[in-house]
């Protein structure tokens, strides 16, 4: 397995391991981990990559990016308490993605990271200038992310409801 973000790891594992869950196989996270692991879901991935025509050998370094770009900076310290995932894609959009290929955002601090003023929150580029101009105008207008001064966030799972008893009213 090649070196990948721990946080990554963690909700692609979480996502897999509930939809496992669904279907009921058993020790859903183990599995879920075992497939990343082995290399079977980045194998499935690039098959689907040349079913579409793409190539299936393709590494991240060799997708082009714009060559216009705007970095928005954190206007006050603290930490990252939410990013409107709404406004990043209307802001990428109105870039130019999907349709212009160099178009997009690359997010450089995630919810929990501690930002000072200042700091690089993220980037967005564009192939054209006024695709890029139009999206620095409008995250000037958004709050896009909320920086605070105390990360407080619980993520629980909703326990499974321990009746199993289900009735079907008919008419």
């Amino acid at each position: 397995m090649k070196k990948n973000p721990k946080d990554l790891l963690d909700k692609v594992c979480d996502l897999v391991s509930n939809l496992f869950r669904f279907r009921g196989i058993k020790e859903p996270e183990k599995k879920a981990f075992q497939i990343i692991k082995s290399g079977k879901a980045e194998k499935k991935f690039r098959e689907i990559i040349e079913a579409q025509g793409g190539n299936r050998k393709v590494k991240p370094e060799d997708i082009p990016v714009g060559d216009k770009k705007v970095k928005i900076h954190s206007a006050r310290g603290g930490f990252v308490l939410w990013i409107n995932n709404s406004d990043i894609i209307k802001l990428a959009r109105t870039a130019g993605a999907p349709k212009d290929k160099g178009a997009g955002i690359v997010i450089h601090k995630k919810i929990g990271d501690k930002v000072k003023k200042g700091d690089i929150l993220f980037e967005i580029y564009a192939e054209k200038a006024y695709k890029l101009n139009r999206a620095l105008k409008l995250a000037e207008e958004m709050d896009v992310y909320g920086i605070g001064k105390k990360y407080e966030m619980m993520l629980a799972k909703i326990p499974k409801e321990k009746n199993n008893s289900y009735f079907v009213l008919e008419r």
